[in-house]
């Protein structure tokens, strides 16, 4: 096995570890305290949920081929840059932060909404790799990257 795919292979396995850890730890804050709900916290961690399910949603109409955690592009993969791809390159991932943050304060479990700070840097990582992965295979994803954002649009 390359280097690469060992890579690649990690960081699958960590970011659906991450993933789980942030969520069944936000579970486990919220049966072991008892806050208060906080009206406003409520409406934003709604918002933040619905806004990762629609953003997962989009993504999958707009790509319409094989989508995978894997940061590799598939041989098959062909570069897409329509649709919400025009606005963020990497709406899958987007998707994940703010679907975790949503989730993190539904629950009130503001020590595992820290957690989410870890799961932000770790995608940060992933994307770096898989980026690099991009330009190997698609010459033209650097014009493409430095016309559009990273995560959120018009912001990063």
């Amino acid at each position: 096995m390359s280097d690469k795919k060992l890579i690649s292979r990690i960081f699958v396995f960590s970011q659906f570890a991450l993933a789980f850890i942030v969520i069944s730890s936000s579970l486990m804050e919220n049966f072991l305290t008892e806050r208060p709900p906080i009206a406003i916290l409520k409406i934003i961690s709604i918002a933040f949920l619905v806004l990762g399910i629609v953003i997962v949603l989009v993504a999958l109409f707009t790509f319409r081929q094989s989508i995978t955690p894997n940061p590799i592009p598939l041989d098959n993969a062909r570069l897409r840059t329509k649709g919400i791809y025009g606005l963020i390159r990497h709406p899958m991932y987007s998707s994940v932060i703010f679907f975790l943050i949503g989730f993190s304060l539904f629950e009130k479990a503001y020590f595992s909404f820290l957690l989410n700070i870890g799961a932000i840097i770790f995608l940060t990582i992933k994307i770096k790799f898989e980026e690099k992965q991009l330009i190997e295979k698609f010459p033209e994803y650097k014009i493409y990257q430095s016309k559009t954002k990273k995560l959120i649009p018009f912001i990063y």
